[in-house]
């Protein structure tokens, strides 16, 4: 099963907006907490901090950057669209694609499948 193949359901897709929604306090937590802040559940299914910073490597630059400001900064499209320099319907889409490809990227890693390639380097972490 590759990538494209995989099915993702609106559930998947809403669970993993809340969780970017709360990747900042996810990633204070670390600082303070250490490694045992690593894992979280939601809906009884478990995330690991550093396979999401892995699944964000391999979205593409302006894929990342819609996601960051839409869901991990909260913006408004309209305010990540003039942040970006690009019109608010393409941030709509390139954030929802993100948060797509964000759970089958999970969704791949969780079987022990072969992982998409890493569209940027790990540098690209320290906004969060």
């Amino acid at each position: 099963m590759t990538e494209k193949e995989v099915e993702i359901t609106r559930e998947q897709r809403e669970v993993y907006a809340r969780l970017l929604q709360n990747m900042s306090q996810w990633a204070s937590l670390m600082k303070t907490g250490g490694p045992g802040k690593a894992f979280l559940e939601i809906d009884g299914e478990e995330f690991c901090y550093f396979s999401m910073l892995d699944g964000m490597d391999t979205l593409t630059p302006t894929q990342r950057q819609a996601v960051y400001y839409v869901y991990i900064c909260d913006m408004k499209v309209d305010d990540a669209a003039k942040k970006m320099g690009t019109p608010n319907a393409p941030v709509r889409q390139y954030a929802e694609m993100g948060v797509e490809k964000l759970c089958r990227f999970k969704h791949l890693a969780d079987r022990g499948m072969p992982l998409p390639k890493m569209k940027s380097t790990p540098s690209t972490r320290k906004a969060l």
